[in-house]
């Protein structure tokens, strides 16, 4: 079963290459390019992960963090930016976010992380579907 991605990132190009590249680790991938259209796709169920431009603008963008772990407490969330400060990274962190990558990153690193972040989230779920039957 392949694990639900959502990516909401301001630049289309960002949104594309996760849509083209992360399938090839079995990872099924959305993607919007703004916070009114994240935060829509958020409401109607929950993915697997969230991958969240931080910069998206910065107020909207950990508004929407919030909110997310607001419907999904347990929702994994990796937050990204091309203008890394200490400040940014803290306040992701803060507002919920379970990592934190700087524009460019390498992305076997990057897929390690995301996959151990779903493998967790896939693991709670089919306890859930066990413990309800």
């Amino acid at each position: 079963m392949s694990a639900s991605i959502l990516v909401i990132d301001s630049d289309l190009g960002v949104v594309n290459a996760f849509k083209k590249t992360l399938p090839r680790w079995g990872f099924a991938v959305a993607g919007v390019d703004s916070f009114n259209h994240g935060f829509e796709v958020l409401k109607k169920g929950e993915p697997q992960a969230l991958i969240l431009d931080i910069q998206l603008p910065k107020p909207q963008s950990l508004s929407l963090l919030r909110e997310a772990k607001k419907l999904y407490p347990s929702l994994p969330v990796i937050t990204m930016t091309a203008y890394s400060t200490s400040f940014t990274e803290a306040d992701a962190l803060r507002a919920g976010a379970d990592a934190y990558f700087i524009k460019p990153f390498d992305l076997n690193s990057f897929v390690r992380k995301l996959k151990m972040m779903t493998n967790g989230a896939q693991a709670g779920a089919a306890q859930n579907e066990l413990m309800a039957a």
